[in-house]
């Protein structure tokens, strides 16, 4: 930046000296206009002084005065930065795919300052479900997982003048929770039935199901496209905390994309923690679906193990969890609160599981807290003979809980007894 320290008094004329000097201007406009932001977040005079570096600008001449003044702000920037893809959404998307810290102070700023309605919000959340796939190079397997899972429109939900109409009634400041209804067509099964697939459709099936093991992870993503990920779902995060969607269903994309690295993961939790609050979702069996699909595919889906359990209530099944986590050895289960474990859920999964010694620690703990003597009376004769491993250690945990609730039972039927002879 120049040596000249920018402050709010004169921030005009650093604009004015700027736009006389295009290799000055080109050099600092960036951190000019970022500071104008966060010096001047009122958005009339955020307006007036942008409007500065845009005096010689041809194309700021054409900018709708009357329009809303976040757009206006935005217009002036795509001006500044000779922005002109044609459309107002393209000119935005371009900003997502622009490396520099003033899209993202800009970004952050607009989305965070704009009341959208629920046809922009649809449209902008469109875009950036259109611009993560594209840029995480995940877009031909995500469409074969939503088909195999069974989604025929994984988008559909209520209709945006329905939404509009519970908008009103409901005012524009309420915090209400507003029905997201995806795809529910109750003619179709949350599983497929193997018999019903002639041998075509079973090895496609099959093949397509394989084929997305391994997308993703034959081609490494650029740091710039790793970078255009990250902003997308910061910036979706805030559009989700201030609009409710109308049509559009972000939460498979969110899920799916997970998956690219430990950022992504958790920027995509974070969107998902913020819509899956926010609205009611309808389809929770093929969520439940979805998820346990996925952490055969992504170990770190553990993590949003109490997120679905929660948002899925009596869809999410404990045993086919439990099966799922047995499917992918690089699962931790101890990763979840085990207190919400059902605990005969466990114990019928961890007799029956071929390795049981994977799941030593949880068990362990399960057992230590539990005070059905009966449930451990039952799970101890069931495992009685099983010669697998971690079963010996298993067995030990359950002779000693028995023994200490044995022992906890003794003294009150002892002073039970002692009650009676005083009566």
């Amino acid at each position: 930046m120049m040596s000249l320290e920018l402050t709010r008094e004169n921030i005009n004329a650093v604009s004015l000296e700027l736009v006389k000097n295009k290799r000055m201007f080109d050099k600092n406009v960036n951190y000019v206009m970022s500071f104008m932001i966060k010096a001047f977040p009122e958005r009339t005079e955020l307006l007036s002084r942008i409007k500065v570096l845009n005096i010689k600008s041809k194309a700021a001449k054409k900018i709708d005065l009357e329009s809303d003044i976040m757009d206006q702000i935005a217009m002036n920037v795509f001006a500044i930065k000779n922005i002109n893809e044609g459309s107002f959404m393209k000119n935005m998307l371009t900003l997502f795919k622009d490396p520099s810290s003033f899209s993202k102070v800009f970004l952050t700023y607009f989305y965070s300052n704009s009341s959208l309605g629920i046809e922009k919000t649809d449209e902008i959340l469109d875009k950036l479900v259109e611009l993560l796939l594209e840029e995480s190079s995940l877009k031909e397997s995500f469409e074969g997982f939503i088909n195999g899972i069974g989604f025929s429109e994984y988008s559909e939900s209520i209709s945006s003048e329905k939404t509009e109409e519970m908008g009103k009634e409901l005012g524009t400041d309420a915090h209400k929770e507003l029905t997201y209804k995806a795809s529910n067509d109750e003619s179709s099964s949350t599983a497929i039935s193997l018999i019903s697939l002639d041998d075509s459709e079973e090895i496609r099936r099959i093949d397509t199901s394989i084929s997305l093991l391994f997308e993703g992870r034959k081609k490494k993503l650029s740091p710039l496209s790793l970078k255009t990920c990250a902003r997308v779902l910061s910036i979706m995060n805030i559009i989700l905390e201030n609009n409710y969607p109308g049509c559009v269903d972000v939460v498979p994309v969110l899920m799916y994309i997970s998956k690219i690295d430990q950022v992504i993961f958790k920027r995509s939790l974070s969107a998902l923690k913020t819509i899956l609050k926010k609205i009611n979702y309808k389809d929770k069996g093929r969520l439940f679906e979805m998820f346990c699909d996925l952490l055969g595919q992504n170990p770190n889906m553990i993590r949003m193990t109490m997120l679905i359990a929660n948002t899925c209530g009596d869809y999410f099944s404990w045993p086919e969890f439990l099966e799922s986590v047995d499917r992918n050895e690089e699962v931790d289960l101890d990763m979840i609160d085990r207190t919400c474990i059902p605990r005969p859920s466990f114990y019928e999964f961890i007799v029956l599981t071929e390795n049981p010694g994977r799941y030593l620690t949880t068990a362990k703990n399960i057992i230590k807290n539990e005070t059905d003597i009966h449930l451990l009376r039952d799970l101890g004769e069931k495992i009685n003979d099983t010669e697998l491993g971690g079963i010996k250690q298993i067995k030990s945990a359950i002779d000693s809980r028995i023994k200490a609730l044995s022992h906890e039972e003794c003294p009150k039927k002892q002073k039970r007894s002692g009650k009676n002879r005083d009566n």
